[in-house]
């Protein structure tokens, strides 16, 4: 049995499910509000099976959950006094095992250009290098606690 296989009814449900987990795993997040303000138009999510007494195979691919801001969609939520909330909703798009994902962006809307987003790359990167080149010279200082630090 493989995907495409499977009973069309019980993927639709699988998807749904995936599709729901991928959801609230973002909306819990605190940082959920501002993500399309900062640029992060796209979560991609590879789901795979295997199937029981087949692990030799190693895992099938089952398709591919895209979950994007769409800037111009709408959602039914209205404001207390019943007003459309701002337009802009998350969507989510289905891709079959060996499709290509097809990301949204939304950087030329913004004017922002190749060099541009390559320079607030460098900035950023260049933010991160010093925090992490500080946060090693406090821990390698005689007396001081070591503390588990993880940056990403």
């Amino acid at each position: 049995m493989d995907n495409t296989n499977l009973n069309p009814k019980s993927k639709k449900e699988l998807q749904a499910s995936f599709e729901i987990q991928a959801r609230h795993n973002l909306y819990i997040s605190p940082e959920f509000p501002f993500l399309h303000c900062l640029g992060v138009w796209n979560f991609i999510s590879a789901f795979t099976y295997t199937i029981n007494g087949q692990e030799d195979k190693g895992p099938q691919p089952f398709g591919v959950l895209h979950l994007y801001w769409d800037k111009e969609g709408q959602d039914n939520v209205l404001k207390p006094d019943g007003t459309p909330h701002l337009p802009g909703v998350w969507k989510t798009k289905w891709y079959e095992p060996g499709e290509t994902v097809q990301a949204v962006t939304y950087l030329e809307r913004y004017g922002i250009t190749a060099e541009g987003k390559k320079k607030v790359e460098k900035i950023f990167t260049d933010i991160r290098n010093k925090e992490m080149l500080r946060q090693f010279e406090m821990q390698s200082r005689p007396g001081q606690q070591k503390k588990n630090v993880i940056i990403n």
